[in-house]
């Protein structure tokens, strides 16, 4: 996993990574890599402009992946679609960029696109294994929510990296990782995470479910209001929504009501 405050880290570091200059498209396929991981989406159509500089494409599918992702987290749709498509062009088994194209067929409001990283890009997999072995171990104890909470916030506190690494994979992961971080906010429950939940929920990454999930957890935690309408993206528009629950029963329920 990556380590506590990598992200803080490594921003020194990707400042100086931006001077590096080569003339091997190798060199700048790493670099867009680097910079996808911390979001830098300039810097990655940056190395894939140089990248064409300095040489043959015929090793850079994994190159017109990445640009393809920060070009649609810049809104380019277009310019997204013509680097896929070169990227499985180059890179026929690149399977990232498939699940991208594929996702794109979705209605807009069911859409991870764009993500750069499978799960085990960002997270060990023996991690990942212990993760799941966890919440199952839980749940079979007694099906209840507070197993669950308590089993994934042991785990949490083994690996506290998981407070810096929520907020980036809320931000641009894809399907599996977003649920995974959404869960591990929601039992952690810290100040830093309540405060990514509303910050994904008042952004544009990822499905409208996920999203109205991580707004009705912020509204929970005080952070958002369920009587003042919140501004969120659903449907691919703002919209000016109340963050209101109900429950329908089939039973009347008594009152002191007239009949009137």
């Amino acid at each position: 996993m990556l380590p506590q405050g990598l992200f803080e880290e490594a921003r020194p570091v990707a400042e100086r990574l931006r001077e590096v200059q080569a003339d091997t498209v190798y060199i700048w396929i790493k670099k867009a890599e680097a910079f996808s991981f911390l979001g830098d989406d300039e810097q990655v159509l940056v190395a894939l402009a140089a990248a064409k500089k300095a040489g043959p494409e015929a090793e850079a599918g994994l190159l017109y992946h990445l640009t393809a992702v920060a070009a649609l987290r810049q809104g380019n749709t277009a310019l997204a679609h013509r680097h896929w498509q070169l990227a499985l062009k180059l890179s026929p088994n690149l399977s990232q960029a498939q699940q991208n194209r594929d996702d794109l067929m979705k209605r807009v409001g069911e859409r991870h696109a764009p993500w750069a990283f499978d799960l085990w890009n960002w997270i060990p997999q023996p991690i990942i294994r212990e993760l799941a072995e966890t919440a199952e171990k839980a749940t079979r104890r007694g099906s209840s929510e507070e197993a669950v909470r308590r089993g994934l916030q042991r785990l949490v506190r083994e690996h506290p990296e998981w407070e810096r690494l929520v907020p980036a994979l809320l931000d641009r992961s894809g399907p599996e990782s977003r649920l995974m971080a959404l869960r591990v906010a929601k039992y952690l429950d810290t100040p830093v995470l309540r405060q990514a939940l509303m910050d994904y929920a008042l952004g544009q990454r990822g499905p409208d479910a996920l999203r109205w999930e991580a707004a009705r957890l912020a509204r929970d935690a005080g952070l958002l209001s369920a009587s003042v309408p919140v501004r969120l993206w659903l449907g691919g528009e703002w919209k000016e929504v109340l963050l209101l629950e109900f429950d329908v029963y089939n039973e009347a329920v008594p009152s002191n009501h007239s009949s009137r």
